[in-house]
């Protein structure tokens, strides 16, 4: 039962981990002697930065392997009901399956940037804010929200959930521009509310933009609270779909 989705999300994971892998080797490979710092140049690098990274190269995995549920409609269906477990309990461990994968990636994403600073001895610079623990939370939900909206929008459908998918990013992109846009009192309003629930909303809001200072008053706990929200969320409404399919 299990062994099914493993295969599935390995198919996307390896070929992320292998893309890391490599960005991280050569990295490492560069001389420090290439690499000149002043004397008394002391560079400060955030761990937040790795924490970034490792988001986003999570949440575009969760974007692909989000449509688990979307791929077990597609021809076989009949077969996956006649397991001996309910469908909710079925669903749930397919999903649990692609939470750890993300999970996984996004560590190994954060691994991979700390082994380049420590490979060239700048171990020392690392910065660790007061509010570290919360950015790398909110960043861990990042992806998270994505696969829920990821599974929210293609619970019940079959071929076609790659593409919902995907054009997820775009459209949550052009609703942040549209909200900016000098639009009429009611449009704003309701980009206002359907950017509610955009994680981009959540994910980018330190860049200083008077979107997100406008939308909600954020600090990285509530971020990543409402991240977690957009996943739970998303997962619910995926489920409910998934559940009143038939074969």
């Amino acid at each position: 039962m299990y062994y099914k989705e493993i295969l599935r999300v390995g198919k996307s994971f390896v070929p992320f981990v292998g893309t890391l892998a490599a960005i991280a080797l050569l990295c490492i490979a560069i001389p420090n002697s290439s690499i000149s710092l002043g004397a008394n140049v002391h560079p400060q690098i955030p761990i937040v930065f790795f924490f970034i990274i490792a988001g986003i190269s999570a949440a575009i995995l969760a974007t692909i392997i989000g449509t688990s549920l979307a791929a077990e409609n597609d021809d076989h269906l009949e077969v996956v009901w006649t397991l001996p477990a309910s469908r909710l309990a079925y669903a749930l461990r397919v999903m649990a399956v692609d939470v750890l994968g993300i999970i996984l990636l996004f560590a190994f994403a954060v691994l991979a940037g700390l082994a380049i600073i420590y490979a060239h001895g700048f171990g020392r610079y690392l910065v660790f804010d007061q509010d570290s623990g919360g950015q790398l939370l909110r960043f861990l939900a990042y992806p998270l929200a994505w696969f829920g909206v990821s599974q929210a929008l293609t619970a019940s459908l079959r071929s076609k959930a790659p593409l919902y998918a995907g054009l997820a990013w775009p459209v949550a992109i052009v609703l942040l521009l549209l909200y900016e846009a000098p639009l009429t009192t009611p449009l704003h309003m309701i980009l206002k509310v359907m950017n509610l629930i955009n994680p981009l909303v959540y994910g980018s809001y330190a860049s200083g933009t008077s979107v997100t200072a406008e939308l909600l008053t954020l600090n990285a706990l509530v971020a990543a609270g409402a991240l977690l929200a957009l996943w739970l969320a998303g997962s619910g409404v995926a489920l409910a779909e998934w559940r009143r399919l038939q074969a």
